[in-house]
């Protein structure tokens, strides 16, 4: 696929569309292109993240979703995803850290509870653990109840 060369939205969209179809390599070109024609693109950042994530190159991840904090503090997947990759870099504190400003911006996100749980049970916190794996199985039921509708 030619993409116009100059255009940021069409290097983020086709990294997240590459990201999609599991091509992580590939994703992180397209948002290193996007990043490269505009640094200030929080979303690209984000999605640089994820990708990296997929990778298992977790201090990158985190990384790319620190940049993508910085330009847009409202990015809840950006904290969910920083949480993610400092859990498997077993830095538990901090991952709880992130979730937990995940949760605050988006109440409604079941991967940032999930993480938060499993951070907290890995620091040996077991009923706060269960109580946010609660709350994510109690939201997954949620949104599964309000799309069969």
């Amino acid at each position: 696929m030619r993409l116009d060369p100059k255009d940021t939205d069409a290097h983020t969209g086709h990294g997240w569309d590459l990201y999609a179809l599991g091509r992580h390599a590939d994703a992180v070109s397209a948002f290193d292109k996007a990043v490269r024609l505009d640094p200030k693109r929080a979303d690209a950042q984000s999605g640089r993240g994820w990708a990296l994530y997929r990778l298992d190159r977790h201090a990158d991840a985190v990384s790319a979703f620190d940049k993508a904090v910085r330009l847009d503090p409202k990015r809840a997947d950006a904290q969910s995803g920083r949480g993610w990759a400092l859990y498997r870099l077993d830095r538990q504190v901090d991952a709880v850290s992130a979730f937990d400003k995940a949760v605050r911006l988006d109440p409604k996100d079941i991967d940032a509870h999930k993480g938060r749980g499993w951070a907290l049970y890995r620091l040996g916190r077991r009923g706060d653990a269960i109580a946010a794996l609660d709350e994510a199985a109690r939201l997954k039921r949620e949104y599964a109840a309000d799309t069969a509708r």
